[in-house]
């Protein structure tokens, strides 16, 4: 049996106001591409199919075409909602998809029941779990004192009994202790979403969405498969890629990851503004990639963010880091002010702004226009 693992698609997304939609249209065809070569006989999604619960129309028509894609190819389709979906909307109609073998979970209202498939020798067990709220888990088992993300976890996964001679795969969308996160991801303050892993323990396969840097966690068979594009500039240094997971008769599992190249990447970029226009820095990678610029001019550059994207046509975001920007003084209480003179005070306003101190010069001049406006020094 082969799957290809998908999570994370956020179609429709926005990333600085600029749309991906025309990225995504582009991965999407990739990923289509590689199914004709590599011939799984299932793909998963493992949620936020959509950026937004009510996703737009070019989001909805992109979808449309990629499941119609797959189900053309008779591959089966194992997709859930996440965080970012409304359930509701991406489940409708799925009764009547699952006949031609694409499965949408349905918002969590119940214990979850598997899906039994078989392919040559192995018999698998799929079972589909949303993102899953505790508020949703106390309205399944009102008994049950279920208070955080884990304990709903806990209690959804206690009430599947395995088949032991069945492949046991969970496809779930949630956040496990001990993961690593990037600016992209969608985690609650405090850290308060987390679930243990040790729950999934008798499952031999676990796909999870949510995070959207690839990885394993606690055990090669949790796998986060991410994003398969960029959505930050954390994750500017990633490689993204599709994992295809074979699964033989003994239940052992053999990973491939299947790499993806997006129409454009994202790129950080740092320096002095004389030195990132010059051609042997700008011309690195494809000129219409994703940019995130840092100047390190100690003055600010005019006109600078129509000067770069003249260079970088897709920049994103421009920043200073320089003495002036870098981390001033903690605020002083009121306490504290009330006894500076003027002088002081404007000492440390000037110093917070520009992490230097006055010189004597500019110590000179405050204090004439101070004395000149009538103020005590």
């Amino acid at each position: 049996m082969k799957l290809m693992l998908l999570a994370d698609l956020h179609l429709g997304k926005k990333v600085n106001e600029f749309s991906l939609i025309e990225d995504q249209a582009f991965i999407l065809d990739q990923i289509i591409e590689s199914m004709d070569r590599h011939r799984p006989d299932g793909v998963v999604i493992a949620g936020d199919v959509y950026d937004k619960s009510a996703p737009s129309a070019e989001a909805v028509r992109l979808l449309d075409n990629f499941i119609c894609r797959i189900a053309q190819r008779d591959i089966r389709l194992f997709m859930i909602s996440g965080n970012h979906d409304s359930a509701d909307r991406l489940s409708f109609g799925s009764r009547i998809f699952s006949s031609n073998h694409i499965f949408i979970a349905e918002s969590f209202r119940q214990p979850i029941e598997p899906i039994t498939w078989q392919v040559g020798e192995v018999t698998a067990d799929i079972y589909l779990l949303p993102f899953t709220k505790p508020v949703q888990v106390r309205s399944v088992w009102p008994e049950s004192d279920v208070s955080g993300y884990d304990e709903a976890i806990a209690q959804i996964v206690s009430q599947i009994n395995l088949n032991s001679d069945r492949f046991n795969l969970l496809v779930a969308h949630q956040f496990i202790t001990g993961a690593k996160t990037f600016d992209s991801d969608d985690i609650l303050i405090g850290g308060i979403d987390q679930v243990r892993a040790d729950h999934f323990t008798n499952f031999d396969l676990v796909v999870l969405g949510h995070l959207h840097g690839p990885q394993t966690v606690g055990r090669e068979s949790i796998r986060y498969p991410g994003s398969p594009l960029k959505y930050s500039f954390s994750e500017a240094g990633h490689v993204k890629s599709v994992p295809l997971i074979t699964i033989s008769s003994d239940h052992t599992i053999e990973t491939e990851l299947l790499p993806l190249q997006p129409l454009r990447d994202m790129r950080v970029v740092r320096g002095p503004f004389e030195m990132i226009t010059q051609p042997e820095i700008f011309q690195v990678g494809n000129q219409q990639d994703y940019v995130q610029i840092t100047l390190t001019d100690e003055f600010e550059i005019p006109d600078v963010m129509a000067k770069c994207r003249a260079i970088y046509p897709n920049l994103m975001k421009l920043n200073y880091d320089n003495q002036r920007t870098k981390a001033g003084q903690a605020f002083q209480t009121s306490q504290e002010v009330h006894h500076k003179s003027p002088l002081e005070l404007f000492q440390d306003f000037y110093h917070q702004q520009n992490n230097r101190s006055l010189t004597d010069e500019q110590t000179d001049y405050v204090m004439d226009l101070l004395q000149t406006i009538g103020e005590e020094i």
